[in-house]
């Protein structure tokens, strides 16, 4: 049977190193640019040749053509970021899913508030359009830390997003989860007036606050140490 056919990366010494498929990742350096350093990884992907799914053959192609005796494999480079100011840090959101880092958004939203605030984030956030990767960061940042737009009593945050996603976005889901947030919002304090008014005691008062931000913290909100994606690339700017 005839041996398979790969392609090799050359390793950091100029000589070939070779790339089983069960280790698809290799580490090929860093890269430095713009305020960030990035980890380069090199990821093997098979490819199908033509008709091996059991299709009709390419135009021109012989109806009885034999299966290819070789796997073919193709090399894709990929960037994960390793440390950055927080302008690099917040350019990396929308582009880090194109470049292979899927995991640093959620990363990201989890552990900002320890060197930023979210108007910082936001101000350099929406700079970036009409980059529309940055409609699905903002739709996560609201369906998953909708703690972090609670800023009464005007909620500048909010408005400014929301503000944003109306004039560019308007009908997205991103806008959407704005609009309703705005209203949850607007009821939670109606309801606290009429608490406050009956001497009761307000329904967040008991929920931990972060210091500085003046904003209930949900308890239940998941903590991810920049220290923990360290080694997968992420670190603390």
């Amino acid at each position: 049977r005839p041996p398979r056919a790969s392609l090799r990366p050359r390793g950091a010494g100029g000589g070939l190193s070779s790339a089983s498929p069960q280790t698809p990742l290799q580490q090929w350096g860093e890269e430095a640019e713009e305020g960030a350093i990035y980890s380069i990884l090199l990821q093997r992907l098979r490819v199908e040749p033509e008709g091996e799914d059991g299709g009709s053959p390419p135009p021109g192609a012989a109806p009885n053509l034999p299966r290819c005796p070789f796997v073919h494999y193709r090399t894709r480079k990929r960037r994960v970021l390793r440390a950055a100011t927080l302008p690099a840090l917040v350019r990396w959101l929308p582009a880090s899913g194109v470049e292979g880092d899927p995991a640093y958004v959620p990363s990201f939203l989890a552990t900002y508030q320890a060197f930023a605030s979210p108007k910082q984030v936001l101000e350099l956030l929406l700079p970036l359009w009409p980059d529309k990767a940055i409609l699905p960061v903002l739709e996560l940042w609201l369906r998953d830390n909708p703690e972090d737009f609670w800023e009464p009593p005007e909620h500048p945050t909010l408005h400014r997003s929301l503000h944003f996603l109306r004039q560019f976005a308007r009908g997205s889901p991103a806008c959407a989860l704005a609009e309703g947030l705005l209203q949850a919002h607007k009821k939670q304090e109606e309801a606290a007036c009429g608490t406050e008014a009956d001497g009761r005691t307000p329904p967040w008062s008991s929920w931990p606050h972060q210091v500085g931000q003046g904003h209930p913290v949900l308890a239940s909100l998941p903590v991810v140490s920049l220290a923990s994606w360290g080694s997968r690339g992420g670190s603390q700017p």
